[in-house]
């Protein structure tokens, strides 16, 4: 505080619990900044996968120096200070901040009227759809998690209609179609599992054992240096 006092450096204390209103850093440099660390983070482990590079902290200290020099700028800082009504002082930029308005004088939700209510119901119908032939109801859907499942309620469908050949065969070229796609998810989450086995495996090995002479209890300092 003396340094900061004899610096002409006014230290100013935020009262609690308004750092989300009133601290420049939050409305105007975080968000940037996070942002594009993300962005530089991903297009450095991009070319650390590539060429195996070692990342760690070496990755973090390059793309948070490239993401500081984007958006640390004077323009952003000022900007904080300014939304804030910090300075230029101006009390209105805090009292009708969206983050306050959001919570203050909450409205309780109205009860539903007679035609509210209805409209309610008849959504609900929509979830559990029922096929109506005849005026009697012959089966309730569901969207079809596997193809036995599709291969189930076609079959039920195609009675409960009477289906026409056309629309059997219909039927069975989706079926078709439907296993086709299945079978390549499944081809593409085994190639997916391959990649990431081989990703874990070079990451394992970037760094080089230390070879130890059989002979000796601890491995020589040339032998480190060399490894």
């Amino acid at each position: 505080m003396y340094e900061a006092y004899i610096n002409n450096i006014y230290i100013i204390y935020l009262p609690a619990y308004t750092s989300h209103v009133l601290q420049p850093l939050d409305l105007s440099i975080f968000s940037p900044l996070k942002r594009a660390y993300r962005n530089w983070l991903n297009r450095f482990l991009s070319i650390a996968i590539n060429d195996t590079s070692v990342i760690g902290k070496r990755a973090f200290l390059e793309c948070y120096y490239q993401a500081k020099s984007i958006t640390l700028t004077e323009a952003n800082i000022k900007a904080g200070w300014r939304v804030t009504g910090l300075w230029p002082l101006s009390m209105t930029k805090p009292l009708m901040s969206r983050l306050l308005l959001k919570n203050a004088n909450s409205v309780s939700t109205p009860k539903p009227n007679k035609a509210a209510q209805e409209v309610a119901v008849k959504m609900q119908a929509f979830k559990t759809p029922i096929l109506d032939c005849g005026g009697e109801k012959q089966a309730v859907w569901s969207t079809p998690r596997k193809a036995k499942e599709w291969s189930e309620q076609s079959r039920k469908f195609a009675t409960t209609i009477k289906a026409t050949p056309t629309e059997r065969l219909f039927l069975r070229k989706t079926g078709k179609a439907l296993d086709e796609k299945t079978f390549e998810l499944a081809a593409c989450k085994r190639k997916i599992q391959a990649l990431e086995q081989e990703v874990e495996r070079l990451r394992r090995t970037k760094k080089r054992k230390v070879e130890e002479d059989p002979n000796t209890t601890f491995a020589s300092i040339r032998t480190i240096s060399d490894a």
